[in-house]
């Protein structure tokens, strides 16, 4: 689950003078710039800017949450699936237990039973931690967009 905790993209983007990415991005946009320079921008001209990187984090934080909802859901219907089936067994072993118990005339063993039921305890506590952890990486998705803008100016 750890390997779900943090991933990283790199690439160059290129807006529109709109501010929203081109939709062909060129393979290699870097080798398009001739020379880079240090440009300051106007008041305006940088809120549109920030506009189009809140806007761009946004999509990637929804482009994140989709690549990663069905592998959580995926991931949590396994874990649910495989500790209710250890659950189940033991839960088994106490029926089977009481029922040979009840054809004998006899008790099942009281610390035998009392071993199983912790045993119980225990692994739906460990199950519920489990899937709190996964709901709790669903939850906290977050996208960090570091923007390093070039702006080519014509």
């Amino acid at each position: 689950m750890s390997a779900l905790n943090r991933h990283a993209v790199r690439r160059w983007l290129l807006f529109d003078e709109n501010g929203l990415p081109v939709v062909e991005q060129p393979e290699a946009a870097w080798r398009d710039l001739d020379e880079l320079e240090f440009v300051t921008f106007e008041h305006g001209e940088e809120e549109a800017l920030e506009e189009s990187l809140d806007n761009l984090h946004g999509w990637l934080l929804e482009d994140e949450q989709a690549r990663l909802a069905p592998l959580l859901a995926e991931l949590r219907h396994n874990v649910q699936r495989s500790w209710m089936g250890r659950i189940e067994r033991e839960q088994e072993q106490i029926m089977a237990a009481r029922f040979k118990a009840r054809n004998n005339d006899t008790e099942v063993d009281i610390r035998w039973l009392n071993m199983k039921r912790g045993l119980i305890a225990r692994l739906i506590r460990e199950l519920n931690e489990r899937i709190l952890h996964l709901d709790k990486i669903r939850e906290g998705l977050q996208a960090e967009l570091s923007a390093r803008v070039v702006v080519r100016l014509e």
